[in-house]
């Protein structure tokens, strides 16, 4: 945040920084640890060797998720064919929805930037 303004109040923040995952939102990883590699034809534990490889770099969006499939694909000796590509990555998002949950305090910390004016609805 920038120093206090004419006045001494605070200048509106430019951005925020929050970690998700186990911070503001939980997320049962298990069943994507199952049915993403079933989709692909994959061995489950070649897939997850194979996405810790590239964990840091989808996580700071070094790489989109459909480069980390394609990659994850070809280490586990499947082809990276664009419409499985795109299987994986339309069900992995579909799961994350539906196995996440969004913890109560960050609801509140959300809801009172928006009241200041901070994020938008």
């Amino acid at each position: 945040m920038r120093p206090a303004g004419a006045g001494g109040a605070a200048a509106r923040p430019q951005a925020f920084l929050a970690d998700v995952y186990d911070t503001i939102l939980s997320c049962d990883f298990g069943v994507l640890r199952t049915e993403l590699p079933a989709i692909a034809g994959a061995d489950p534990r070649e897939w997850a060797e194979a996405f810790a490889r590239l964990g840091s770099d989808l996580s700071v969006g070094r790489i989109t998720l459909a480069q980390g499939f394609g990659q994850i694909l070809a280490a586990c000796g499947i082809s990276p064919r664009p419409a499985l590509v795109r299987e994986l990555v339309a069900r992995e998002r579909e799961l994350l929805a539906a196995f996440s949950r969004l913890h109560d305090d960050a609801i509140m910390f959300l809801r009172a930037l928006r009241a200041r004016g901070w994020l938008s609805p």
